[in-house]
């Protein structure tokens, strides 16, 4: 029976996510398959289920840890190591298809060797708990401060003491128990609380080695589409087969602690509009270039690549046929002709001055190239109460004035008011602003505050600014080929496009290459002239690093640079504490 970083002068708030995951989070699978049991019912389907599991999460950009029979000793062995290889933040999947029991509150897996008889003491001694308060599986994933928790128990809820033939089953008094969850975590089991799962239907034939609630399953796990919907669909076509078998009654149940839409894929979504057909009607829509074109575009596929940025069209040409654009009116007939402002005069007003000094990046390509009268201010240190008048005067005098919408966006974003924040970074993106493919990525990759994720979505706009030499998204495009969303995982493309954001000065790119290169002894040193880079350069992360996270080559080689900078008189000792992190943080500029 079977019983379950980027940002130099970007977010703070998103700064935790992708600063501190590109280089720590990662995917981990634990999947345990036991079938060949002692004393109790040999299960015919469960080692083919498990390896089902593998393959599926391997697919998936899983680091997969696998095991087949496993006696009581070497199950919690084998569960020990994995879990000293989960990190806070990570991605964890706990698979198990074997026999399982309850006491009526707690679920436990068993072990190859359990014991028939004995009694519910004994049988907790020789079992594994899933959750118990203490020391189960997801307890001691929640200790470990995993960012989900997916555990997946293909056994059945019934325990009676005389199994049917071709169920899954153990003579044990009470089945597998509803399980309330902890924060974080998403746990599925194959049949309903009394229930028993099916390794076979009568007319499978000998090929067909699944269980039927994996068989259905799978497919909908590995597709792209979010956890709950791939549960969904899987509960009723695993009804719907089971009842084939004499009315039997299989409900997959699943218990979600999780917040909003789950996605283990490296992008997920409903897929009912193929994307070769959305394709075709984007690109008509571009060819047509009109209100009417777009709007049929969006309709059709609202979660499409491109569908933003249709939107943004539609709601910054299609308004109503009194719209009126920079003192002209928009003719809703052949979409509108605005009158482009002229640039030294938006630069040279005052309310642009005034907005570029409460908002600006220093990132913008305009602060970068000389353009503007400020270096522009760290994300932290924008104060929205004046930041957000000031640049809705600048965007009201010009009304085409790419950089004060990016500046505004900006300071929504630092409001808190992300979902606002986005328009403005979508309209600077068809001006080819490269500043809001970045921050318009940003906000795609989290996915908080109103704003729904979409990796694929962050990916393609990272692209785009990659392509033109951008730092900051050259860097962001690390971030996700190193935790492997919207494209396969990969560590060396990763690792290149770090080095690249940081040898054109980009802060976090500089930290996070040095992150790459202390993996390796031999180029500790270099990692800490990286290190030191990024902080002259104005990131933070390395001074807000835990001293137990600094390998002793690297804290040495970054002391001995303080020390030559005249900010650090402690000892050469390999340990970055008190002195050393205070001497990083005088190394930052303001």
């Amino acid at each position: 029976m079977r019983g379950v970083q980027w940002i130099k002068a970007g977010l703070t708030s998103v700064c935790f996510l992708f600063c501190a995951m590109p280089v720590a989070a990662q995917k981990l699978a634990f999947v345990l398959g036991n079938a060949d049991y002692a004393h109790l019912p040999s299960l015919e389907n469960t080692l083919y289920d498990a390896a089902a599991y593998r393959d599926s999460f391997r697919d998936l950009g899983y680091a997969v840890t696998f095991h087949e029979n496993l006696a009581l000793e070497p199950m919690l062995a084998a569960f020990d190591s994995f879990l000293s290889q989960v990190q806070p933040g990570d991605q964890v999947a706990f698979v198990f298809a074997g026999h399982g029991w309850s006491d009526g509150q707690i679920n436990y897996l068993i072990p190859t060797d359990a014991p028939k008889d004995g009694g519910e003491r004994m049988l907790v001694r020789q079992s594994l708990a899933l959750k118990n308060g203490r020391d189960g599986v997801l307890d001691e994933l929640v200790q470990a401060k995993a960012a989900l928790s997916l555990a997946i128990i293909d056994a059945c809820r019934d325990n009676p003491f005389l199994p049917k033939e071709g169920v899954r089953s153990v003579g044990m008094s009470r089945g597998l128990a509803p399980i309330d969850p902890q924060q974080g975590t998403f746990v599925v089991f194959s049949a309903g609380a009394g229930q028993q799962a099916l390794d076979r239907l009568p007319d499978d034939p000998p090929e067909q080695r699944l269980s039927v609630f994996t068989r259905t399953f799978l497919p909908h796990l590995t597709s792209g589409l979010y956890l709950e919907q791939a549960i969904s669909r899987a509960q009723v076509e695993t009804a719907a087969l089971a009842r084939q078998h004499d009315g039997h009654l299989q409900h997959p149940a699943y218990y979600d602690e999780t917040l909003g839409d789950t996605c283990i894929a490296p992008t997920c979504g409903d897929q009912t509009a193929t994307s070769a057909r959305c394709d075709v009607l984007y690109d008509a829509a571009q060819t047509a270039d009109a209100c009417f074109a777009y709007d049929g575009y969006v309709t059709a596929c609202p979660n499409h690549l491109f569908a933003p940025f249709a939107q943004s069209y539609l709601s910054l040409r299609c308004q109503s046929a009194s719209t009126v654009l920079d003192g002209r009116r928009e003719d809703p007939a052949r979409g509108s002709d605005p009158v482009e402002p002229d640039p030294k005069a938006a630069d040279d007003s005052s309310a642009v001055q005034r907005c570029d000094a409460l908002a600006l990046d220093s990132w913008h390509p305009d602060a970068l190239s000389g353009l503007t009268r400020t270096e522009g201010l760290v994300f932290r240190k924008i104060e929205p109460e004046r930041a957000i008048p000031a640049c809705e005067a600048a965007v009201a005098a010009f009304p085409d004035h790419v950089r004060s919408k990016v500046n505004l966006g900006r300071a929504l974003h630092a409001g808190k008011r992300l979902e606002e924040a986005m328009p403005y970074y979508e309209a600077a993106i068809e001006k080819g602003d490269p500043l809001g493919l970045y921050l318009a990525g940003i906000l795609y990759a989290s996915g908080k505050e109103g704003v729904r994720r979409d990796d694929q979505m962050a990916f393609a706009l990272f692209q785009r600014g990659a392509d033109i030499g951008y730092a900051p998204t050259v860097n962001a495009l690390g971030t996700l080929y190193f935790n492997g969303r919207a494209v396969q995982k990969d560590v060396q493309r990763a690792t290149e496009l770090f080095k690249q954001a940081a040898e054109m000065g980009f802060g976090q790119g500089q930290y996070n290459y040095a992150l790459q290169l202390e993996r390796d002894p031999t180029t500790r040193q270099e990692a800490a002239q990286m290190f030191f880079r990024s902080l002259k350069s104005g990131q933070d992360w390395a001074a807000r690093r835990a001293t137990q996270n600094w390998p002793v080559e690297t804290a040495k080689a970054l002391q001995l640079l303080l020390r030559d900078e005249g900010l650090y008189s402690g000892k050469i000792d390999g340990i970055m504490g008190t002195g050393g992190k205070a001497a990083m943080r005088a190394l930052i500029p303001e």
